[in-house]
């Protein structure tokens, strides 16, 4: 489990003194692939399996400290920062 005195976001603006937060790895309005699926699955009467990114699933949770998370808002995070993130989350 990920360290809660650590923000796993770490921007340059990183201030663990402005409190920390769990925030969304990947946002989850942008879980366009799983709404995509679902669409097509409804059509034929299927369900979609849970997916864990763009979800509030553990796997897409992190640690943040709260200005990190103000600066990041909904965007996406760079692929280096996200893969960093994701390998810490794995290693734990």
């Amino acid at each position: 489990m990920a360290d809660v005195t650590q923000c796993m976001l770490n921007l340059d603006c990183c201030d663990l003194e402005s409190g920390t937060a769990i925030d969304h790895l990947i946002h989850i309005s942008s879980n366009i692939l799983n709404k995509e699926l679902r669409d097509l699955k409804a059509k034929k009467g299927k369900k979609v399996k849970s997916q864990s990114f763009g979800s509030n699933h553990i796997d897409n949770l992190i640690i943040a400290c709260n200005n990190c998370n103000n600066r990041k808002k909904h965007k996406m995070l760079d692929h280096r920062l996200m893969m960093s993130i994701l390998k810490e989350k794995n290693s734990t």
